[in-house]
């Protein structure tokens, strides 16, 4: 056995072993490092007769917060509802994949370093995000393509977000489903808002801030809402 690892400290006093987490900033998430390490750990103490009870601890306020997402790559909903509240995902490789999900609620919640957004195709519920902060480092933020108004509750409402990492794109295609877009905060130069092809009667882009004075990547188009609809002009940079 290795006696230097990341994610735990170890101790040993009167045949008793006891096994310490150590990655508090990730509030002891469990990630593929740690496995691997307490698997390690295990067949030593396993082979060694003078080693009696083991004891595994976590930190002063957390034993643990369960598997590491952003370790996973990303979350994908293929079917069903995707439902998030309070969460925080951390490093994930494809963010949230909810093609052909039914709905999508994520509420209060902390996307960080994530290399794409939150994607959703053929969708016939809802897709609400709001109250969170997305850091997306490449792709859109948010991509909604060719949503389906099958039920009363059908909405797509993206709201009161502050979105901060390089890619700060929400785009929204091809749907039949009442939008809302309000209340976000955008800071990159390369932000846009774009809701395109859609044959929804109710769309609403409204109260957006965006912070950086310079635009790069759309021009003009930076917020874009396909005739014969109207751009609110509450929102503002």
């Amino acid at each position: 056995m290795k006696r230097d690892y990341k994610r735990f400290s170890i101790s040993i006093k009167e045949r008793i072993a006891v096994l310490r987490i150590t990655r508090i900033k990730k509030k002891n998430a469990i990630d593929t490092i740690m496995i691997n390490e307490i698997s390690d750990i295990c067949r030593f103490l396993n082979n060694d007769e003078n080693i009696g009870p083991v004891i595994i601890i976590g930190s002063a306020d957390i034993f643990s917060s369960g598997g590491d997402i952003g370790d996973w790559g990303g979350i994908s909903v293929k079917s069903g509802s995707l439902n998030l509240a309070h969460v925080e995902l951390s490093d994930m490789g494809y963010g949230i994949d909810a093609s052909s999900a039914n709905s999508v609620l994520i509420e209060d919640s902390y996307f960080h370093n994530t290399s794409r957004g939150i994607y959703s195709t053929y969708m016939n519920g809802f897709f609400i995000v709001r109250r969170s902060l997305l850091d997306v480092s490449s792709g859109n933020a948010i991509y909604i393509y060719r949503t389906y108004k099958n039920t009363d509750s059908a909405v797509i409402e993206v709201s009161d977000n502050t979105f901060v990492g390089q890619s700060q794109n929400i785009g929204i295609y091809n749907s039949l489903t009442a939008t809302s877009v309000t209340n976000n905060t955008f800071s990159k130069r390369y932000a846009f808002i774009h809701v395109t092809e859609s044959e929804a009667s109710d769309i609403q882009v409204s109260d957006n801030t965006f912070t950086s004075e310079e635009v790069d990547c759309c021009g003009d188009w930076t917020i874009f809402i396909s005739n014969p609809y109207s751009l609110s002009e509450s929102n503002a940079r």
